[in-house]
Order: structure tokens, then sequence, then C-alpha cells
């Protein structure tokens, strides 16, 4: 059994951009591997199941694309979706990857040869992928990077990360990381991102974007968001993040501007916008924040979001943000001390006190910068 999944009907509210009405994808209903089939929603067009897009395990098969879910419970199989340009997926939810992702989650046609050849040799391996882009900083729980070539590997801090790495936390886990012009970035818990492009030459032109596929993150700026507007950016598949100058935290729908704090102790902002096909917000203001369902919803009118709001939604991913800011200060010293007090194997994402803990600490921290802009 086979379905027509129309691209311009990929997701409700129109066609991902970029994709010709005239191309269709070809969807194989009879399982991956003995896999049990995924039943495409039908009408007006089909779309992958809401959740399965962005959870799923993407692999080449010839000119195919597989999709499994991660339990390998599911999967799909989408005919001669490399003969050509790889054109953007869409979900019933209305969230859309687009194709150079998608190409990139599915990785090289040989992964497992290539992890073969480079058994025992991961640094003469790690050498064809080109400079390192950063490294990370710390971890909890289980993380893992695919590199462009295929090859899976355990994060530790200090490992070096590169242009086209998956970066993903498992439940339970989440991941700091830096990069060479000084911004920093950090996962929360069951969240997984691709680190597109980061190209850096102090004193010019520079660029970086990073490409989010599912969970929780937080960043705070470097050199190259001040060397010109948007050229730092964070896709979603939702909306398109452009950072300028400043910190954050979000998820694949929302996010919210972060103070930093300035030489004198005050707060310090930038801007971010937050962009999707039926529009834009601009935010400004310390805690403000947006959201949009779809990328064919406009953006929320900017608000401002309490404390609370702030560390329950990005809790995890704000401590382990290497850079210190107002609204993880308090939440990296208390999960800091539970590690001590634990012997260094403290877990703050563990879903218990230390998350709790951990949402106070940000409580405090958020009230405490939000009154001091208002004093301002």
């Amino acid at each position: 059994m086979a379905a027509r999944l129309d691209s311009e009907e990929a997701a409700p509210g129109g066609g991902p951009s970029g994709v010709s009405p005239d191309s269709h994808l070809t969807i194989d209903l009879s399982g991956v591997d003995g896999a049990a089939p995924i039943a495409l929603p039908t009408g007006e067009g089909a779309a992958l199941p809401a959740g399965f897009m962005v959870d799923a395990r993407y692999a080449r098969d010839g000119a195919d694309l597989v999709l499994s879910d991660p339990a390998g419970e599911a999967g799909v199989r989408i005919l001669g979706y490399f003969d050509g340009p790889p054109m953007a997926l869409g979900d019933s939810a209305g969230r859309v990857l687009q194709g150079p992702l998608v190409a990139t989650l599915a990785g090289p046609q040989a992964p497992a040869q290539v992890a073969q050849a480079a058994d025992g040799a991961s640094g003469a391996a790690d050498a064809l992928l080109g400079d390192p882009i950063g490294e990370v900083t710390e971890t909890t729980g289980p993380v893992t990077i695919v590199r462009a070539d295929g090859r899976t590997v355990e994060a530790e801090a200090g490992l070096a990360v590169y242009q086209d790495d998956q970066v993903e936390t498992a439940p339970g886990g989440a991941v700091g990381m830096s990069f060479e012009d000084g911004s920093t970035f950090s996962l929360g818990a069951d969240a997984r991102v691709v680190l597109d492009a980061l190209i850096y030459d102090p004193g010019a032109d520079s660029s970086m974007t990073l490409n989010l596929v599912k969970g929780s993150f937080s960043f705070v700026s470097g050199q190259i968001a001040k060397s010109g507007d948007e050229n730092m950016q964070i896709n979603t598949p939702v909306a398109t993040i452009g950072v300028r100058g400043t910190a954050g935290a979000g998820d694949d729908n929302e996010v919210i501007l972060l103070p930093e704090e300035g030489p004198d102790g005050q707060p310090q902002l930038g801007e971010i916008s937050f962009r999707t096909q039926a529009g834009e917000a601009i935010l400004n203001q310390p805690y403000q924040g947006t959201s949009a369902n779809s990328p064919f919803d406009a953006p929320t009118p900017p608000q401002t979001f309490s404390d609370t709001d702030v560390s329950t939604r990005f809790g995890d991913a704000l401590g382990f943000l290497p850079t210190e800011i107002p609204a993880n200060r308090q939440l990296r010293q208390e999960r800091q001390q539970r590690e001590e007090d634990d012997g260094g194997g403290g877990d703050p994402t563990d879903g218990g006190d230390g998350q709790a803990d951990g949402q106070e600490a940000g409580d405090g921290a958020a009230d405490e910068t939000a009154d001091d802009a208002g004093d301002e």
C-alpha cells in the first residue's frame, strides 16, 4: 500500500517554502524492516503524524528516505526521495523540516562502512571533518553526537564539535557547548539540534546557523551576532529566530528574550526576531516572548513572561548554559551544590526535587532582574 503526499499539502495551511507545487512524495506504508506501518492521515493531502517527524531516526537506503521511531516499532519509507533535491517534510501538527536539514539528518549513504573504517582512528576521522567550531562544556545523562560521516560518539566535556554535527539529548539529559566566537548554547532533555554552519572571521562579516529539530534550548550570543543583523540564526520547525547580540531561551515554537549582565551590573539587552511565513515579532524587553503554532501562523504579540514561566519551560537547558546570566545564576549554583552533596553525581533533570529546586532558583533570579529592569 502506498500513498501520495503532495508537497504543497505536507502541512496544514499550505506547503513548505521552496517546494514546487508539481512535486510529490510517495510514502510506502508497508513498514521498515518488518516494523509495523504508520497510517498517514487521509483527506486533502497527507502529512507525517505529529511527533513522529521530529522523533524519527533518519537514514538513506539507495534513493529512498527511511524514517523509523527510536524504538524501531514503526516506520515509513519515502520512495525516491533523493532522486532530486531533498524536499521539505511536514507533519500534521504543522511543523516543517526543510530539505537540506532532512538530508543532514539522514547522514551519508553507508554510515556503517564509514564508522567501521574509522574504528580505532577517531582522531584521523575527525580531521577529515575540517576545523572544530567549538566544544562540549558539560553534560548530564545520555548525550550523543552524530558526525557528518555517520559516526556516533558519546558527548563529554572537552569533546570538539564540528559543522553538521547532530547533537541529541535523551530524556534526563542536557548539554552545554561553547563556540569559537564566544557564543554559548545548551539543550535541555529530549532535544536535538544540527550545528549547520559557523563561519567566524574576526573583524569581518560572519555567520552562524543552528537547526533545532525538537526540545528546549538557551543561548548567549558572541561576536558573530554583533557582526550584523541576524548573522546568528536558530531555525526551528516553526520559525526562524534571528539573534541580535543578546541571550534567550526557547523551543521549537517559542522564544523568550533574556537579559545579560553589563559591566556595571545592570541588565543588558539586544534584540530577537521571531519570523514565520505569516509575520514577524520583535522582542526587545526583558523576559518578553512570542510563539506560533505552525510556520503558517503569525507570531503572537510580544508579552512579558514570569520567572515561573521561564524556569518551567527552559530550566533544564538554562542550567547547562555555560555563560552565567541573571536567569540561570542561582539555578546553576543550586545544581552545583547538589552535585557536590551527591559526590558529583547529581542530575538536575531527573524530574524530582532537583528540577523543582532549579525552578525556584530561576524564579528568584528572574524576579531580581525584572525588578532591576523596571527601576531603570
